[in-house]
């Protein structure tokens, strides 16, 4: 585990608000400085509706990552905190800043009550990377319909970014079966590492953060299973429409459990919103169509109960039997990343651990369709 090391630089305006002096040419050169730095994970801003109070959460890879590039910019910001005391005698603006170090800092914003660092994983967007992520790695998400003769056809225009999650750790794919051929006979997708790699060269900083945590993912999945029969990433955003629709995923004829990494990459709404209906019944007829037949499952879910589970955390666990399950997602305006792997095998005790750290348990009554949620820390299985 890597021993992230943050800073929280703190802005209080005690005078009239005023934006222009809150944010004076030295803080953004700071932020200029800070942005282009490859020693950074993330960087979260923060601005107070009245302009009074400002704050940016700058994530380290590591102290000693921090300590390198002061070193390499030593000069340029000891000039840039010089122009801060200016401001504070001249202005009266209190500039603060507190490293991981000092306390466990308290924020006055939203959703940043900051944890001990060894607990953080932390991959928030900055709004330009969000504005990039959304306009070119989103679209490439769209399942593709291969008709022959370089002709494609997009095959749900609209309602998902579905990719495909390659294999970076011990977890086997199992061979397709043959339940997931009939259902998508010909649709093509990228893996979510081919999207990524679009974005090398026109925005750096964001295919290294994407591709360590696509990493990180699949390595927090590898502690809890041994294998599964397909594995995908999803992404949900409001640019897709207004939600992903009901559905629920029958990919072989051996029905287990779904295990999903749930990351939050943005915090600019009240974060997304899940459905999970009534679980069908063993014995149900239509089992093999709800698939690929949404008429079916619409039928199925009318007037049927359901449960709702909104996501706010960073990181989450979700497991669930998705075969059984139908569920839904209503996006709102910020970025979620689903890592998704169908039809485990737990390793051992993994899912006793799972029930034990579960917040949220909905099915209980319902034996093998049970449903588990918590918000992720490292020491969820020591």
């Amino acid at each position: 585990m890597i021993d992230k090391y943050y800073i929280v630089y703190n802005v209080n305006n005690f005078k009239e608000p005023n934006p222009t002096v809150i944010y004076p040419k030295e803080l953004l050169e700071l932020y200029s400085l800070l942005l282009n730095s490859p020693y950074i994970v993330s960087i979260e801003q923060h601005v107070s509706d009245d302009f009074l109070t400002s704050e940016w959460r700058v994530i380290w890879w590591s102290e000693e990552s921090y300590n390198q590039w002061a070193n390499e910019n030593r000069k340029r910001y000891t000039e840039i905190t010089n122009k801060f005391k200016e401001f504070h005698i001249k202005e009266n603006i209190d500039y603060q800043r507190l490293t991981s170090k000092d306390h466990n800092y308290v924020s006055p914003f939203p959703y940043t009550d900051y944890p001990d660092k060894n607990d953080l994983i932390d991959w928030t967007l900055v709004s330009y990377h969000k504005d990039h992520f959304v306009k070119n790695i989103l679209p490439l998400g769209s399942l593709k319909e291969y008709k022959g003769e370089n002709v494609f056809v997009d095959a749900k225009p609209g309602k998902a970014a579905r990719f495909i999650k390659e294999r970076t750790s011990d977890i086997v794919r199992r061979p397709i079966s043959n339940v997931a051929k009939k259902s998508f006979p010909l649709l093509l997708a990228y893996s979510f590492e081919q999207a990524v790699l679009t974005s090398m060269y026109t925005a750096p900083w964001l295919y290294r953060k994407l591709t360590q945590l696509t990493y990180d993912c699949e390595a927090i999945a590898n502690n809890y299973i041994k294998d599964c029969d397909n594995a995908a990433v999803l992404v949900g955003h409001q640019q897709l429409g207004y939600e992903l629709p009901v559905h629920a995923h029958r990919v072989s004829n051996e029905l287990r459990y779904t295990f999903t990494i749930a990351v939050r990459l943005t915090f600019n709404d009240k974060g997304i919103r899940c459905k999970f209906y009534e679980p069908f019944s063993k014995d149900d007829d239509n089992l093999p169509y709800y698939y690929s037949h949404h008429n079916l499952l619409n039928e199925y879910v009318k007037n049927k109960k359901y449960e709702e589970l909104i996501i706010q955390a960073r990181t989450s666990i979700l497991v669930f039997n998705a075969a059984f399950t139908p569920h839904s997602a209503q996006y709102d305006n910020d970025i979620y990343i689903f890592y998704v792997y169908d039809n485990v095998t737990f390793k051992e005790n993994a899912l006793e651990k799972i029930k034990e750290h579960s917040q949220t348990n909905f099915f209980r009554e319902t034996a093998g369709s049970e449903l588990y949620f918590f918000d992720y820390q490292y020491t969820a299985l020591e």
